[in-house]
């Protein structure tokens, strides 16, 4: 007569291959942020539902669990089927780690096509109000004018509280944090500005810069506007400093309808720094941006602007600050599971 836990196994076995089928794996940069994902989950004990704030994250962190689950029952009948092989049988007195996983997609199941939801199947996701609607700001640089940054410049009363502001935005694509702490502007022997920065983000210093020094070209309205500025100081030097970087931003938004008041898109202080780092791409190497953009990894960088976004922009002639810059390219994707393990044969009655 055959072991009853021997045929439980065996069930279970096939409803891992059942879950497996079909098994795609995402690109590199997917897989890396759907593993990061499944490890912020495990580290706060959260489920996708409870750890989302929108619908469309909870769809994120749940197909990063599906993702992560499926390929850990890859991995376990891999070593199941070396067991068989060895003909070790250890493997049939424990298959909590398999029916673990099994439990994870019961809960969350594999489905693509969104079938179950079509059938009427309830969605898990059942906090109350709308997801917020992102501004895209990177996206959104394509859909504004080449010169969009001018525009602005030009219909932004001369007497605005946050001209100065605007302009050392425009030319350096700092934080409206880092506005708030100080941006010192003056020049050098050869009639270049130079913007000190004291960064934020820096986390007691374990990332990002504590301090960059950008010199530019006076070339755009807003570099000769701040170039004008210095020639009315005694100490030919001057800081541009905020007391709130939220009043910044909500004066850049009003600044951005009253120009273009049919636009969908609302440029935001942020908008700035998105183009500055399109701009960068065009002429500097990735570490020369990471620092320019107060970014301690070159890898941050491809989150802010795109070389086809490029509008010629800020001319920056030197950057240097104060960490060294870490190289942290995607490496290269190990061998992929079999998407078909190894047949296990039943025993005969």
């Amino acid at each position: 007569m055959v072991d009853k836990k021997l045929l439980a196994a065996f069930d279970m076995i096939v409803k891992a291959r059942n879950q497996i089928k079909g098994c795609k794996f995402p690109s590199e940069s997917t897989q890396e942020k759907y593993s990061q994902a499944v490890k912020r989950m495990s580290e706060r004990n959260l489920w996708p539902e409870e750890i989302a704030n929108t619908k469309r994250t909870y769809y994120f962190y749940r197909a990063a669990l599906i993702q992560s689950t499926r390929v850990a029952i890859i991995e376990y009948l891999r070593h199941i089927n070396k067991l068989q092989k060895a003909k070790e049988t250890d493997w049939i007195q424990d298959m909590s780690t398999l029916q673990y996983h099994l439990n994870i997609l019961e809960r969350y199941p594999y489905d693509p096509a969104k079938v179950r939801l079509k059938n009427g199947e309830k969605c898990r996701w059942t906090k109350e109000g709308k997801s917020p609607k992102s501004n895209g700001k990177r996206k959104g640089l394509g859909s504004l004018p080449a010169d969009w940054q001018k525009q602005i410049w030009e219909a932004l009363p001369k007497k605005s509280t946050y001209r100065l502001a605007i302009a050392v935005l425009s030319c350096s694509g700092c934080r409206p944090s880092e506005l708030e702490k100080g941006v010192h502007v003056y020049k050098d022997n050869e009639g270049n500005l130079i913007l000190e920065i004291l960064g934020s983000k820096t986390y007691k210093g374990t990332h990002g810069q504590q301090e960059r020094v950008l010199i530019i070209e006076p070339t755009t309205p807003e570099a000769k506007f701040l170039l004008s500025e210095l020639s009315h100081c005694v100490e030919n030097k001057i800081e541009v400093k905020i007391s709130s970087g939220k009043n910044l931003s909500e004066a850049v938004r009003r600044h951005s309808k009253h120009t273009w008041p049919r636009r969908k898109y609302i440029v935001s202080p942020y908008s700035y720094r998105h183009q500055f780092g399109a701009d960068l791409k065009e002429y500097l190497t990735p570490e020369e941006i990471a620092q320019a953009l107060g970014h301690s990894v070159d890898r941050t960088q491809q989150f802010y602007g795109t070389r086809n976004q490029s509008r010629g922009g800020v001319k920056l002639v030197k950057v240097t600050a104060s960490s060294p810059v870490k190289h942290t390219a995607s490496k290269p994707m190990t061998e992929k599971p079999s998407h078909k393990p190894t047949p296990i044969k039943y025993p005969k009655p």
